[in-house]
């Protein structure tokens, strides 16, 4: 393979642990093509010059791919069952996606939760990839306004979704146009962008932030940790119910009710009248 095969696709790049590349079938070069037409990802090398074998290129915005041997077949009949069985999947699956156009850009698809915002409103940014076995643990997403990078966050991996997720302030009105870059080692690559409109808010929110740093030092003070907002429900097994048995007790002095006193002397009456009634006295 060319080197020029990781920089064309950083993300993609050939496994080759485990392989022994002494076992790849013998391929027959049938005719050659003028390598400044495209990029060669593959090629023999005869005589200290480089001969083009797999060749990828764009021409008014037409993508297309030379395979300069009649032998395509071979490299995938004849790597069966060996340690080099997969190699054919790993070279023609980013090469047939790009030709697709789903690759270069479009192998991992980001969308933000809305399109309009308030200004000072969290602006949350989730993607996924084209394949499951693609999974990068290192990216950011960058914001601009008017052509001018303002802001840039970290984008995170959730195992449990397989979703990426980033999140930024909507700092500025008008529109906000984002972009997606993703990290492979000493690559990186911007894989997709976006915009998103921000209304202008009556308040001016664009300087207004959390200073966390006095209030994590409060919290320390006084034996606690701090917690953002979003993690409130973390709280809740941080808390020991504790049970308190409280009695309480209350007395009347009938002197000082006199209506109390009444109402006592009246049923009294009532029942004194009743029991003369019906003879019971």
């Amino acid at each position: 393979m060319s080197p020029r095969w990781d920089n064309f696709f950083p993300f993609h790049r050939i496994n080759y642990d485990n392989m022994d590349l002494t076992n790849l079938p013998p391929i027959l070069l049938q005719f050659e093509v003028d390598s400044s037409q495209g990029i060669p990802l593959a090629h023999f090398s005869i005589s200290d010059v480089e001969v083009p074998l797999l060749m990828v290129g764009e021409k008014s915005s037409l993508r297309f791919m030379v395979w300069t041997s009649p032998e395509l077949n071979t490299v995938y009949y004849k790597t069966r069952d060996s340690q080099v069985s997969d190699l054919s999947q790993q070279i023609f699956d980013p090469v047939f996606s790009w030709l697709m156009r789903t690759g270069n850009g479009q192998d991992y698809y980001f969308r933000s939760e809305k399109n309009s915002y308030q200004q000072g409103e969290r602006v949350t940014v989730k993607g996924k990839a084209i394949r499951d076995d693609e999974t990068i643990m290192e990216g950011f997403v960058h914001v601009s306004n008017n052509g001018q990078r303002i802001n840039s966050k970290p984008i995170t991996y959730d195992d449990n979704t397989g979703y990426y997720t980033g999140q930024f302030w909507a700092s500025k009105s008008g529109q906000l146009d984002y972009e997606v870059e993703f990290m492979h080692g000493d690559k990186s690559m911007i894989v997709n962008q976006g915009s998103v409109q921000v209304q202008e808010s009556q308040v001016e929110l664009n300087h207004v932030y959390l200073n966390k740093e006095p209030l994590k030092k409060l919290a320390e003070l006084g034996d606690g940790t701090f917690r953002h907002w979003d993690n409130r429900l973390s709280v809740i097994s941080q808390i020991n119910p504790v049970t308190k048995l409280e009695t309480f007790y209350s007395k009347v002095v009938l002197h000082d009710s006199r209506w109390l006193v009444m109402c006592i002397l009246g049923l009294l009456s009532a029942e004194w009248v009743l029991r003369r009634r019906l003879g019971l006295m």
